[in-house]
């Protein structure tokens, strides 16, 4: 009896010295598979949602079927929603055969865009090059011509459509400038040219935003003394916008958007020597004597402070130092670059490779295409991250710069 008992002694003292440990050791190695488990799952969700993002955010393709339903699950610009809440409200398998769905369509509707965009390209190519062959074509303009056809190339054998747009965008103004330029005296072709590349044309003295459909030019602030306060012109935030202050036109050029295109105000602009009065056109008939007396870089060297943010408070804390007006897809109300009309002072961008006029394409491979969709990218940042910039020179040549993030 004594050796049975002394055996359930030792059987007890066993477990006691090695089963408990042993079975600690196991629940802890599971509470780690577990939570290994569930960081990974996390992760995959993260990165799952940083696809998305990048695939259809700003895209102005994503604008039918699976890549809209996808862009609509997404938080919008001023939409505070977490990653945390959206793994609530979103099955990752149903995210993931969205994202698939979504990429077929992408493809399909890019060769589609390519194509169309590839042949306006060529179309815009030859009309510089029989317009090149004038007398009295611009020697300014000559070298915009190759870089822009350069650049149309590159975005073409990289089968990006929506850079092709940009691109295309560029030439068609760039033929539309110079189809006018030939048919003055060759000097003042000349001195009209080098004042467009130079930024020394003419100016309203406001930001500017772009109705849909090229349907005019509203003013949304303007400088105080400028020639557009000095004529009267009226803004939004006067009290909103009807037929009365809806550019259409000046002079005898045809406005239908801001920057860039044939129809564009700049393109106007390139066209009248500054000091110039011009008459401006509203959509409802009227018209207004403006003094062209600010030049385009006259605009640039005043502080952001001049104007009111139209967008309004930001979510976030980056201060980017961009400001500029959007260059919008042909018959689509999207956009698909923004043009820099000023940097801040002590900005992200103020020390960086990025000017005046460049054309910010994407960041991080995000397509940016205003003010507020840089704001909304770099939300997702902090103080000190380094961000990828592929952006448009004034002149027509694609770069990429990498730019460090400061906050306010």
């Amino acid at each position: 009896m004594a050796n049975r008992s002394q055996k359930r002694q030792s059987a007890k003292h066993g477990f006691l010295k090695w089963g408990i440990p042993a079975l600690v050791v196991i629940v802890v190695a599971a509470g780690g598979f577990l939570f290994y488990q569930h960081q990974q799952t996390k992760k995959a969700f993260a990165s799952d949602l940083k696809e998305a993002r990048q695939l259809v955010l700003y895209n102005p393709l994503a604008n039918t079927g699976a890549a809209k339903q996808l862009q609509d699950k997404l938080p919008g610009t001023g939409d505070k929603t977490t990653d945390a809440q959206l793994k609530k409200q979103l099955n990752r398998k149903d995210l993931e055969a969205l994202i698939k769905k979504a990429k077929t369509q992408l493809a399909s509707a890019n060769d589609t865009q390519l194509a169309k965009q590839h042949s306006l390209a060529q179309k815009t190519e030859k009309k510089l090059n029989d317009l090149k062959n004038k007398s009295n074509f611009p020697d300014e303009s000559k070298a915009s011509v190759t870089s822009l056809t350069d650049l149309s190339d590159t975005y073409y054998n990289q089968k990006d459509a929506v850079g092709l747009n940009v691109s295309v965008a560029g030439l068609q103004s760039l033929a539309g400038e110079t189809s006018t330029l030939i048919q003055k005296k060759t000097a003042k072709a000349n001195a009209l040219a080098k004042a467009a590349s130079t930024g020394a044309y003419p100016s309203l003295g406001a930001l500017r935003g772009d109705l849909p459909y090229g349907a005019g030019v509203i003013l949304i602030d303007e400088m105080d003394g400028g020639p557009a306060s000095k004529a009267g012109l009226s803004t939004v935030d006067d009290g909103g916008w009807d037929d009365s202050n809806v550019i259409v036109g000046i002079n005898n050029y045809p406005v239908k958007s801001s920057v860039l295109g044939n129809d564009s105000m700049d393109n106007a602009m390139k066209q009248i020597p500054l000091g110039s009065t011009a008459t401006v056109k509203m959509k409802d008939g009227s018209t207004h004597n403006v003094k062209l007396n600010l030049s385009h870089n006259d605009v640039n060297t005043n502080s952001m402070q001049d104007f009111k943010n139209p967008d309004g408070d930001t979510d976030t804390d980056i201060d980017f130092g961009a400001s500029g007006y959007s260059i919008r897809q042909r018959n689509n109300d999207k956009e698909i670059g923004m043009v820099i009309t000023s940097i801040e002072d002590d900005s992200s961008i103020s020390d960086s490779d990025l000017e005046v006029g460049d054309v910010i394409c994407r960041i991080d491979d995000y397509t940016v295409g205003t003010e507020d969709s840089i704001d909304q990218i770099t939300s997702d940042y902090s103080d000190g991250d380094t961000v990828t910039v592929d952006y448009v020179t004034k002149s027509g040549h694609l770069k990429t710069t990498d730019i460090t993030l400061v906050e306010y």
